[in-house]
């Protein structure tokens, strides 16, 4: 069993094709990730769709794409075997593959700021 300190959070960003329909959207790309985080001693925290945007430059052909966010936590094991699920989903067929681009990030623990900054911060409001 993991403890609390060992795990890391971790944010998965994925662009797949806008012309997916919701259920294989669910089927084929979330619930697979889902499969993974739950597998791997993770947990899930957020899912969120961020709708159907105009992408900066065409990926495979394409000009738009549907965001997709997962925020979750694990050890390191969960981020590799998300990345090599998705790095499957990509290589596919061009015409078959969902996922146009993903990008996973470590999400820093939010610390408090430094006394020193705190106290210049003071220092300058108290001269003005």
């Amino acid at each position: 069993m993991k403890r609390q300190a060992d795990l890391i959070s971790y944010e998965t960003t994925l662009v797949v094709r806008s012309e997916i329909e919701d259920s294989v959207l669910l089927k084929e790309c979330i619930s697979p990730l889902e499969k993974i985080i739950t597998e791997n001693a993770g947990k899930l925290i957020s899912k969120e769709e961020m709708g159907k945007r105009k992408l900066a430059y065409p990926i495979q052909k394409q000009s738009y794409g549907r965001y997709l966010s997962l925020v979750y936590t694990g050890n390191h094991e969960v981020a590799k075997k998300i990345e090599a699920y998705l790095n499957t989903q990509k290589a596919r067929d061009a015409s078959q593959g969902h996922v146009l681009r993903y990008l996973t990030i470590r999400q820093e623990a939010k610390s408090s700021p430094s006394p020193s900054k705190v106290q210049s911060k003071q220092t300058l409001t108290s001269s003005v």
